[in-house]
C-alpha cells in the first residue's frame, strides 16, 4: 500500500540486453480507497553520466554485463572503480542493494534464463556460455535465484 521510489533492478531491455533500470511503483486506488492496482515506470540507470551517484561503479558495473561469460574476481572489479576492495564492496551493496558477488551471480543467471528460453542449447553448454563452471552450479544458483531448476523454467517459458 506504499510507494516504491528509485528502485534499481537489473531486468532485460527492449534489445535483449541485460541493463540497470531505475524503477518507481505506486498503488492505484479506488475511490472508497482500496488499492486496485500498481502503476510503475522505469528508466535506464545513468552510470555515466557527471550528475549520477551510480557513476563511479559504472565500469565495474559494464565490464560484467558485456563478460559474466568470463571468470570474474572482485578486486579486478574494484580496481576499475579507483576503490579499495571494502569500499567497493560497500559502496556497491549501498547502491545496488546486493554485493558485487551477487550482482555476478545474478547476471549469469539472467543470461542463462534468456538462452533457456530462446535457444536449443543443452543446459551444460549454456552454464558455460553464462560463466558457471558446470551445470551443477548454474543448477543450484539458478534455482535459489529463481525457485526453479533450469529444466523447469525451459519447460515454462520455452519461446522457440
Amino acid at each position: 500500500n506504499e510507494s516504491l521510489p528509485d528502485q534499481v533492478w537489473l531486468v532485460y531491455d527492449h534489445l535483449n540486453i541485460q541493463q540497470w533500470f531505475l524503477c518507481t511503483k505506486v498503488p492505484l486506488h479506488d475511490a472508497k480507497g482500496e488499492v486496485i492496482g500498481v502503476a510503475g515506470a522505469m528508466k535506464p540507470l545513468e552510470t555515466t553520466g557527471p550528475d549520477s551517484p551510480y557513476v563511479r561503479f559504472g565500469p565495474a558495473v559494464n565490464y560484467v554485463l558485456r563478460r559474466y561469460d568470463e571468470k570474474l574476481k572482485v578486486p579486478f572489479l574494484a580496481e576499475l572503480t579507483g576503490c579499495s576492495v571494502s569500499q567497493f564492496d560497500r559502496g556497491f551493496r549501498r547502491m545496488f542493494s546486493m554485493s558485487p558477488t551477487q550482482y555476478i551471480l545474478r547476471v549469469r543467471v539472467n543470461a542463462a534464463r534468456n538462452m533457456l528460453s530462446t535457444s536449443g542449447s543443452s543446459i551444460a553448454e549454456i552454464a558455460l556460455s553464462s560463466g558457471f563452471y558446470d551445470q551443477a552450479q548454474l543448477a543450484r544458483y539458478f534455482k535459489q535465484i529463481t525457485g526453479m531448476t533450469p529444466s523447469k523454467y525451459r519447460s515454462q517459458f520455452r519461446t522457440s
